[in-house]
């Protein structure tokens, strides 16, 4: 196909696609269809407001080839910046003569064009140096299995990148073949990969919502009956459990400090705690389901790996899950190394690699949801620390710790039968759900911080004289957890600012986790639907903090 190439092609260094759209179709046709016709004329170019049709996924095939496409991800990998001459000069020994070549293969049979000779010096010329890079990208946002894709970028030197930051990157779809050539009878093998163009460095995904559904929920008299209601109905009960992951996924970033909450689930097998997991990495976005079983320290944080003879960084499941969520099935079976890399992570919300010269920092915003079994066949009553392989330090930076055992109720056991036999589909509301939470998690609320720190301060006295045992386990880290379960309360009912009400969910929820000295009774699965019961309770609770 013969089409001129306009003008403004060369003399411009950034490329409008639309603009070059609109005025000349025919060549923005090709250069899109057909990127290879002007190769030498495309790297050195930037490029701006890419069309929306060229983003596909990170699973590149035959019929992506040759062609400008633009892919959405999560950098996992950052090559080193290395150096290549496009152009190496050589000199031949017998007439002198100069002879460029930028092919590697053509130097086995490279003679003298002058002479015919067949010795050559090589000449040092640095005028033609360009710089290399190659990324690692992985396709996270999608559902289905995760697909990574290779990204070279050449002529140009990136932005500051990191593993974990996400991006978009538009490139020509190109065959990166690592068989090697010079051997006999070994078949030609080769993945396609994405020769970068552009990129741009994008903030957290931001989730659409159906104002309708925001609508019937912000005008709902009992906003926790009906976002419970909601939140995954395929589990019976459990609402202290759901509400606690809710309040976990609704908090978001902040630069001043931490706003989401680390909650872990201990109890007997095949009662819910990885449908619950599930059901939440489907929530929030970015997110990440892994199983302790086949994790090391290196896949939860982050690594230095060697690129030939050169090292690189490559991110793990808390990097790339940065301002999300990671949850972590048999969280146990981590071994106590491997469950030292999360203190800095799950504390500070970072992870640093120092190796191999490297001294990098990564942000791991995330919030960490794990469930867990117990050392010995049978839980030995509230005393953590003799009942689960995790240390002190580490338990500690849980805001809640959640016990789900399998008890003879045989009321509950029938109803639970009805509601597996009612074939209710896990997904049936799962879009309005991520919808809902996704725009209370952007709302800004003031922390009014007047309203409950006497409060906190008085429970946590409490807990400090009163409990014997899990002394480990109350710190002062509850008082923070509280006081984020209260303002991410405060988010989930639309409110201006946290107030009384918030801080004491805040508190019901920790005295529904594993703690051997309670304030008060109540029944966790009433206390948060009934409005009745809840006033009651915390009538009887502000009586029991101003006695002691």
């Amino acid at each position: 196909m013969n089409v001129d190439i306009p003008t403004e092609f060369f003399t411009s260094e950034i490329i409008d696609l639309y603009y070059f759209c609109n005025k000349y179709p025919e060549f923005t046709n090709l250069l899109i269809s057909s990127p290879l016709s002007i190769e030498g004329l495309l790297y050195n170019k930037k490029f701006k407001n890419i069309p929306a049709c060229l983003a596909i996924p990170a699973c590149l095939s035959k019929k992506h080839y040759n062609k400008i496409v633009k892919i959405e991800g999560t950098i996992i990998k950052v090559g080193p910046l290395l150096y290549k001459n496009i152009h190496e000069t050589f000199i031949c020994v017998n007439c002198k003569t100069d002879q460029s070549i930028n092919d590697k293969v053509s130097r086995k049979k490279l003679s003298c064009i002058n002479c015919d000779g067949k010795n050559f010096e090589k000449k040092c010329n640095l005028d033609n140096i360009s710089t290399y890079q190659t990324l690692r990208l992985q396709d996270v946002g999608n559902e289905g299995p995760l697909k990574t894709v290779e990204v070279v970028f050449e002529g140009r030197q990136q932005e500051k990148i990191i593993p974990g930051d996400k991006v978009i990157v538009t490139g020509v779809v190109m065959l990166n073949m690592y068989t090697n050539i010079f051997r006999d009878n070994e078949p030609l093998k080769y993945n396609y990969c994405l020769r970068g163009l552009h990129m741009n460095i994008l903030c957290n995904e931001v989730i659409p919502f159906a104002s309708k559904e925001y609508d019937t929920y912000k005008n709902e008299p009992n906003k926790r009956k009906y976002i419970l209601d909601l939140f995954c109905p395929k589990i019976y009960g459990l609402n202290h459990i759901k509400l606690g992951l809710i309040l976990s996924l609704v908090g978001n970033i902040n630069e001043n400090r931490r706003m989401n909450s680390h909650i872990l689930i201990i109890g007997d097998p095949g009662l819910g705690k990885t449908d619950l997991l599930k059901y939440c990495s489907k929530i929030i976005s970015p997110s990440r389901m892994i199983n302790g079983l086949m994790t090391s320290e290196v896949g939860l944080t982050a690594c230095a790996v060697k690129h030939d003879k050169d090292w690189g960084l490559e991110a793990g499941a808390l990097v790339v899950t940065d301002g999300g969520i990671c949850c972590i099935d048999n969280f146990d079976s981590l071994n106590l190394n491997e469950k030292g890399g999360l203190l800095e992570a799950m504390e500070q919300q970072t992870v640093s690699v120092a190796k191999a010269g490297m001294n990098v920092k990564f942000n791991a915003r995330c919030s960490i949801i794990a469930a867990s079994g117990y050392k010995n066949k049978k839980f030995a009553g509230f005393d953590l620390k003799n009942s689960l392989n995790i240390s002190a330090p580490l338990l500690s930076r849980f805001d809640l710790v959640f016990g789900l055992f399998s008890k003879r109720d045989h009321i509950k056991d029938e109803k639970i039968a009805d509601l597996i036999l009612s074939d209710v589909k896990s997904d049936s509301d799962i879009n309005k759900t991520r919808y809902l939470l996704n725009t209370i998690q952007r709302r800004s609320v003031i922390d009014n911080k007047n309203h409950i720190k006497q409060l906190f301060c008085l429970y946590f006295r409490y807990l400090k004289l009163k409990t014997k045992s899990n002394d480990d386990y109350n710190t002062l880290r509850i008082v923070d957890g509280l006081t984020r379960l209260a303002f991410n309360h405060a988010k989930l009912m639309l409110k201006e600012e946290v107030d009384e009400e918030d801080a004491f969910v805040a508190m019901f929820l920790c005295e529904s986790t594993l703690r051997n000295s309670k304030i008060i009774s109540f029944d966790p699965e009433r206390i948060f639907l009934d409005n009745d019961y809840f006033d009651l309770k915390i009538k009887e609770m502000t009586e029991k903090l101003l006695e002691n």
